[in-house]
């Protein structure tokens, strides 16, 4: 009995090595790929002031992934937690990426996370922002290993004051640099708005990804906007990541 539950805990420890995670988002940026069929990815972020935004998305086809989002702001610390409704989110892959063409996928889900996901109109709110986007990544070869640069646009749906006369609607672009298969860099610049008075919202987000395998990675993550409104002390917002991917059936 002894040697079956070791051969179980071996085949438990082991399968998480042998996947091949998918990059589904950067930070805030999503990418063109989708989770595979059968498979599902957890994603928590914490962010300033205790909150944590979970992710749980399972791959219904090789294209097409759906999920729940939920946020918790002030679970962590001594303030009273506050929940939000649960969220949907889904992606459908068009064309996936590799080497030699772009990739290219349409979604629905929160605009941004962690801390500025509940921004717009140029400030902070307690609402959640949620919206449609359109997203393209290709191969690039800027520096040594693998590289993918992510463009798109986000239009954001609820809650309705965000959505006004389309004021809202933004551009974002993300690279991600594979330096070896432990270690990931990202860089984000999103909030681009076709208003050039509203440059000081635009928001960069930097970010470093470790994976301890395959299937998990955590990573650490750094942002910074110009905005008054949405940075009031003027100081760079650190979060943490944690992602974790796996086969269900």
């Amino acid at each position: 009995m002894k040697k079956i539950k070791s051969a179980l805990l071996i085949v438990v420890l082991a399968v998480p090595m042998l996947l091949t995670g998918e990059i589904i988002q950067l930070i805030d940026v999503p990418t063109a790929f989708t989770i595979l069929r059968g498979y599902y990815d957890i994603g928590f972020v914490t962010y300033p002031g205790g909150g944590i935004q979970t992710k749980i998305s399972i791959g219904l086809t090789d294209r097409i992934m759906l999920g729940i989002i939920e946020d918790i702001d002030g679970a962590i610390g001594n303030d009273r937690a506050k929940w939000s409704i649960p969220g949907v989110l889904a992606k459908i892959n068009i064309v996936y990426p590799d080497p030699e063409s772009m990739g290219l996928a349409l979604g629905y889900d929160v605009l941004s996370s962690g801390l500025y996901s509940k921004a717009y109109n140029n400030e902070l709110t307690d609402d959640l922002v949620y919206g449609f986007y359109m997203v393209a990544s290709k191969s690039v070869m800027l520096f040594k290993g693998d590289q993918y640069l992510h463009f798109g646009v986000r239009f954001p749906i609820l809650p309705n004051e965000a959505r006004v006369k389309g004021k809202n609607i933004s551009f974002y672009t993300g690279l991600n640099v594979i330096i070896n298969p432990e270690l990931m860099l990202i860089g984000e610049i999103e909030n681009i708005y076709l208003n050039a008075s509203r440059g000081k919202e635009v928001l960069y987000n930097l970010g470093l990804k470790y994976s301890f395998s395959e299937s998990l990675s955590i990573g650490a993550i750094f942002q910074y906007t110009k905005s008054k409104e949405l940075n009031s002390t003027d100081k760079v917002s650190r979060s943490l990541s944690i992602e974790y991917q796996n086969i269900f059936y």
